[in-house]
């Protein structure tokens, strides 16, 4: 917490039909002595009339936490609030202010959250047993009872606590606390400046602006776009992270893709050498295959050369026995325009069927 946040202590804001969002200011000083004056005029006051009474004199419509505006809420615009926007307002209120509650032991009503060092308190079930103990049902009533409770007996309960103590105080140090909570509580009873002789206060005097203000109102703004440099430096340093951090993450990806990109690139290269290997193996079985038939084709070539010659010189000794073979013929021919006598005879010696031609 930064001390400029120990001004909002107490603030918080409820939310009505009526008015919409509301901010409701501190339970300052000046707040209790007017709370402290009504409560003596009007004892016997009706619950939401307080109420009412003390959303006037603490809240502001407003949706903002930090809202300096001193415009609170008027009587008017008290009455258009409803009975739960008033039972909200009683909740929330004591809620932070928790310190009125004068003989109430919180500590067993804190819870600890999961912050170090931080604890929340049950505010529903405190209202719950202080309603049950003291016989009140409503929250405005139990609210009611107790600002009167604390305002009435506020002093004495502090004077209870440091008797409590006397062994630690001398009976003088006891005199002056007893007569400082008489002054405060005078104070608290009347305006500030309140004095019992009336006179009459003299005419203000026009003086000038102290110009030490507009310094102030010029540190002031310094002091605002400082705070803005400070966000927005903040902020460059969270997106500088949150990318240091995307950018780990995208460099992990990317390794795992490159380890899988080369575990693929391995699987190819291993599937292509023995596909590589296969196709050698095929190639050489292919070489075989061709050679054998290479061989044969020269082997028959060989025969057709040989048969070639053969039919070469067959050829060539084709005119001689064409010649054999007309003279056969035409000796066939002679010997069978013979005689059969003579043809036998010529048939069985050659030599006269030569001579006889």
């Amino acid at each position: 917490m930064q001390i400029s946040d120990l001004a909002y202590i107490g603030r918080f804001l409820f939310r009505t039909d009526a008015l919409g969002s509301i901010l409701c200011h501190s339970y300052t000083i000046g707040a209790e002595a007017e709370v402290s004056e009504w409560l003596v005029k009007n004892k016997d006051a009706d619950a939401e009339v307080f109420v009412r009474f003390l959303i006037t004199k603490l809240c502001v419509v407003s949706e903002n936490l930090r809202d300096p505006s001193e415009e609170r809420l008027t009587p008017e615009q008290s009455i258009l609030l409803s009975k739960d926007d008033l039972d909200s307002f009683c909740q929330k209120f004591i809620s932070f202010n928790c310190s009125l509650l004068q003989d109430v032991n919180i500590n067993k009503y804190k819870t600890p959250t999961e912050e170090k060092n931080k604890f929340s308190i049950d505010i529903t079930r405190l209202m719950t047993d202080e309603k049950k103990r003291v016989g009140i049902e409503d929250n405005c009533s139990f609210l009611f009872y107790v600002l009167k409770d604390y305002h009435e007996n506020y002093r004495r309960r502090m004077m209870e606590k440091f008797d409590s103590t006397s062994g630690l105080f001398s009976a003088k140090t006891r005199n002056l606390f007893e007569e400082n909570m008489r002054l405060s509580g005078d104070l608290l009873k009347k305006p500030f400046g309140y004095s019992q002789r009336d006179f009459e206060m003299p005419p203000i005097p026009n003086i000038p602006e102290n110009p030490i203000y507009e310094t102030n109102r010029s540190i002031s703004e310094l002091a605002k776009e400082m705070s803005a440099v400070s966000q927005l430096v903040n902020n460059m340093n969270e997106l500088g992270v949150q990318m240091s951090l995307d950018s780990a993450l995208n460099a992990q990806k990317a390794q795992r893709w490159n380890n899988v990109m080369f575990g693929l690139g391995l699987l190819t290269l291993v599937v292509t050498a023995i596909f590589s290997y296969q196709g050698l193996q095929s190639a050489n079985q292919s070489s075989a295959v061709l050679e054998r038939l290479i061989e044969r084709q020269n082997a028959l070539l060989a025969s057709q050369g040989e048969t070639q010659k053969n039919l070469s010189k067959s050829l060539a000794s084709l005119p001689k026995i064409l010649q054999g073979s007309n003279a056969n013929d035409h000796v066939n021919g002679a010997l069978q325009k013979q005689p059969p006598e003579k043809a036998q005879a010529l048939v069985q010696d050659p030599k006269k069927r030569t001579s006889d031609k």
